[in-house]
């Protein structure tokens, strides 16, 4: 349900197709010349899940969050393997189109290891980037989550996606990981609450067969390699 407080929406055409964005920014035009903020969402959910920050930033400063590629409302990507430097370039080619020169880079999750691809990428857009929750995994790990973690999906005639997909954002509040399921594998995140899991679980249906993409391209990353050859400032949560 639309609330006369939630961000503007809109869309960027790149090469790759369109993405949707959500956009917040100062009334009274006070951050004119501010280098704006841009928000990269964790897997499988979209912008949405990024509304409160948007809110409570959007009063100090232009702050958009992006439905990066095959999530959201945003176009799904055209390799059928994207690496995370694929989604950076989406996301720097989206920057460009909207006139923004420079930016700082919020990313929580799989978000946070595109921004870090993103920050190699192009240093002279990117100026800070704030990670927030980046997976520091083994090799070891790494190989068993590519296996399990996300498992392509697509509809079938018995409609088992939709019980699937509940399960599947419900499960990682209960498990860590989600796919094992035992009392050892138990944590205390809590449960979401009601709201938010259909939130989740329709941000997960829609992007029900390029969700895993994303997942794989963080699983495949080498973050030890990659995280040192960021140049800019860096703040770690």
């Amino acid at each position: 349900m639309s609330r006369a407080n939630d961000p503007d929406r809109g869309f960027v055409r790149i090469g790759e197709g369109q993405i949707h964005y959500r956009k917040t920014e100062p009334a009274t035009g006070a951050s004119d010349g501010a280098i704006p903020l841009i928000c990269l969402h964790a897997s499988p959910a979209s912008s949405q899940s990024l509304i409160p920050l948007l809110q409570a930033m959007g009063d100090a400063q232009v702050t958009l969050a992006f439905d990066t590629l095959g999530n959201g409302e945003s176009d799904p990507p055209q390799s059928p393997a994207p690496d995370l430097a694929y989604y950076a370039r989406a996301m720097d080619e989206a920057c460009a189109a909207l006139g923004h020169d420079q930016v700082h880079v919020y990313g929580n999750h799989t978000g946070a290891h595109i921004a870090i691809e993103w920050a190699i990428l192009n240093p002279d857009r990117v100026q800070r980037v704030v990670l927030d929750q980046v997976a520091v995994l083994s090799a070891a790990e790494r190989a068993e989550f590519l296996e399990h973690y996300a498992p392509p999906r697509r509809p079938d005639e018995m409609g088992t996606q939709f019980y699937w997909a509940w399960h599947f954002m419900r499960d990682q509040m209960l498990f860590a990981p989600h796919y094992k399921k035992s009392a050892d594998t138990l944590h205390d995140k809590g449960v979401f609450d009601a709201e938010t899991l259909h939130m989740l679980t329709m941000d997960l249906l829609r992007g029900l067969e390029t969700y895993h993409l994303s997942y794989r391209a963080v699983f495949e990353q080498d973050l030890a390699a990659r995280l040192p050859l960021v140049t800019c400032p860096v703040l770690a949560t």
